[in-house]
């Protein structure tokens, strides 16, 4: 060790030095194999070297690089309580530079080469002023770490891919030939600059101002999320750039375009959230997973198809449908605004409106359902043709026609207005499960069965009524009109109204025609004298061509009072206990009672037409 400039050399070994005071900036250290420098006290001036392997360390300050400083050797290795500071000139490394400790490039040119890419390591590199270039092979910001460009630049000399597990930070001044990889858990905040391959992202990629061009023919959103701030554009140039979806989110509020010409595709089975972005597609298929509407817009033109297995979200935002959504998963709505004039078919896939959702639903184009509907707290717009399943929850309004040949199930405390007319065909069911329905209901054909209430008209054409939920009772509060093809069916399984026998309350005008059915519920057999009061009406007119009673033995209608009866007395019950009596004692009463009758006829006897005393032999009986 010397501190008047000379050199220290040791040809064909390793050199070793620890210092406990400054180390002289002045000092050359050359060494054929390898040299390891340890200050424990203050800072490593460090300047070239053409050390194999050349290691500093300054576990309480900097290693400084001077200017011209040039490491023709193997790759340098520093580490320390400070920082690796590059303030001036030009400083190279023919191989890698690692470190354990932060960098600070404040003015300096800094050219590190190499045949593999260089690791972003020891913390955050800040990028101040000057120039930071980077090996041909690329770049590794590793976890933990972070490139931050603040001023000055940094490039990549060849089309290597910066391979970020960290966080980079850059505006405009990040020079990136090749790919851009944004692996799980890393950030990356970069705005004004182009990235001449293709962008990968798996974590959290944010343009955060002006433009990003992608001039590579792949944006791969794999998963985490990629976001496009306000005013902020992230763009593919190239005329067959696509943007693949996987997983992730792709969010914010500014624009996502391609000027190029370029196009979106959906791929793998991932979870995909729009949220505040912009999007449109025309003919989308969706693949596997799901694709959720959080807040900004969803624009759907041509044919949209959601195969068996997928799901559409709608939470917020607007979903505009300009043609037609052909549904085989599910259509989940809980807020937002679904709208637009285009046409949605259900083909055996479902829809789940549910009970506290916010939805603006102002879709109005026609509505065919094969699959499951399941309705609550909306007005629904579209003209229906219900093939499939409608569960109607509370809250609903149809501003347009609903035509039923499937099944429509009102739900316990469900009330359903049908602005537009309700209309079944055959092969339809209107169940009412303690639910209630407004506006008139025709039923031309298939059935109506069920308990609750019918605000509106009844009209039963060539289909059943069978009230009650075996049994049940069922009010309507308009009219009740049957024609000559109705079947009107009462079950019977006890006396009580409503509850054991079916029960149909008209508050209005009852016209009645067709045929009464009345079967037994659950093996029941009407007592002798018991009666079934089955409907009542404000007023009535015509009555039943056809009266089936026969699965019930002695029942009779009666059209006066729309009631069935069983004839005769009624049957008194038998004594739940045979007492058990003395046979002497009811031996000797009826001895007495045959006596006082002899004694009676006598005395009356007497008293028509006396007669000639005379004996007369009386036989008392044991």
């Amino acid at each position: 060790y010397r501190s008047d400039g000379e050199a220290v050399s040791a040809a064909g070994s390793s050199i070793a030095l620890t210092y406990a005071a400054a180390l002289d900036p002045a000092i050359n250290f050359n060494a054929t194999n390898s040299l390891s420098i340890t200050n424990t006290v203050g800072d490593i001036n460090a300047l070239s070297s053409s050390q194999p392997n050349l290691v500093l360390n300054a576990p309480n300050g900097n290693v400084i690089f001077a200017p011209g400083a040039n490491f023709t050797g193997g790759p340098v290795t520093v580490s320390g309580g400070g920082s690796a500071l590059f303030n001036s000139g030009t400083v190279t490394f023919a191989t890698a530079f690692n470190t354990s400790m932060p960098v600070n490039v404040n003015g300096a040119t800094v050219n590190v080469n190499g045949a593999t890419p260089q690791d972003i390591s020891g913390g955050v590199w800040t990028i101040n002023s000057g120039a930071l270039n980077l090996p041909a092979a690329g770049a590794n910001v590793l976890a933990g770490s972070a490139l931050n460009v603040v001023g000055g630049t940094v490039s990549i000399a060849g089309t290597g891919a910066l391979n970020n597990a960290g966080t980079v930070t850059a505006n405009g001044n990040l020079t990136l030939p090749g790919d851009f990889i944004n692996q799980a858990g890393a950030t990356a905040n970069l705005g004004n600059l182009n990235i001449g391959g293709n962008l990968f992202n798996s974590g959290n990629f944010n343009v955060t101002a002006g433009t990003v061009n992608v001039q590579g023919t792949q944006i791969q959103q794999l998963g985490g999320e990629l976001t496009v701030a306000g005013g902020a554009t992230l763009n593919m140039t190239s005329p067959s750039g696509l943007l693949t979806w996987q997983d992730g989110i792709i969010s914010g509020a500014g624009l996502l375009d391609f000027t190029g010409g370029g196009t979106y595709q959906f791929a793998g089975s991932g979870d995909r959230v729009i949220d505040g972005l912009n999007f449109s597609f025309t003919n989308l298929t969706l693949p596997n997973g799901s694709l959720t509407l959080q807040s900004g817009s969803l624009t759907l033109n041509g044919a949209t198809v959601l195969p068996t297995g997928v799901e559409l979200n709608l939470n917020g935002g607007t979903l505009t449908n300009n043609g037609n959504m052909d549904i085989g998963g599910t259509f989940g709505l809980t807020g937002g605004a679904f709208t637009g004039p285009g046409s949605l078919t259900m083909s055996g896939g479902s829809l789940n409106l549910p009970s506290g959702n916010t939805v603006a639903w102002t879709n109005s184009g026609a509505l065919t359902n094969t699959g499951t509907l399941s309705l609550a707290d909306s007005t629904i717009t579209n003209a229906i043709n219900n093939q499939g399943t409608i569960n109607l929850g509370i809250g609903l309004v149809f501003t347009q026609a609903l035509d039923n040949s499937g099944t429509i199930v009102a739900q316990n405390g469900s009330s359903t207005q049908f602005g537009g007319g309700f209309n079944q065909q055959a092969g339809g069911v209107l169940e009412l499960k303690g639910g209630g329905v407004n506006g008139n209901i025709s039923v031309n054909q298939g059935t109506i069965k069920g308990i609750g209430t019918i605000n509106g008209d009844l009209n039963v054409g060539n289909a059943t009524f069978t009230p009650g939920a075996s049994p049940g009772a069922i009010t309507i509060t308009g009219n009740l009109n049957m024609i000559a093809a109705s079947v009107l069916t009462i079950e019977i399984g006890g006396l009580a109204q409503g509850t054991e026998y079916d029960w149909v309350n008209v508050l209005g005008a009852a016209t009645l025609a067709g045929t009464l059915n009345v079967v037994p519920y659950a093996g029941y057999v009407a007592p002798v004298g018991a009666s079934y009061t089955f409907m009542k009406a404000g007023t009535r007119a015509g009555d039943f061509a056809s009266v089936n009673l026969a699965a019930i033995p002695n029942l009779t209608y009666s059209p006066a009072t729309l009631s069935l009866s069983t004839g005769g007395l009624p049957t008194l019950p038998l004594p739940t206990e045979i007492p058990i009596v003395n046979p002497v004692i009811v031996t000797t009463q009826k001895v007495a009672l045959v006596e006082d009758l002899i004694d009676n006829i006598d005395r009356e006897a007497q008293a028509l037409k006396p007669v000639p005393e005379k004996e007369i032999d009386v036989e008392v009986c044991p």
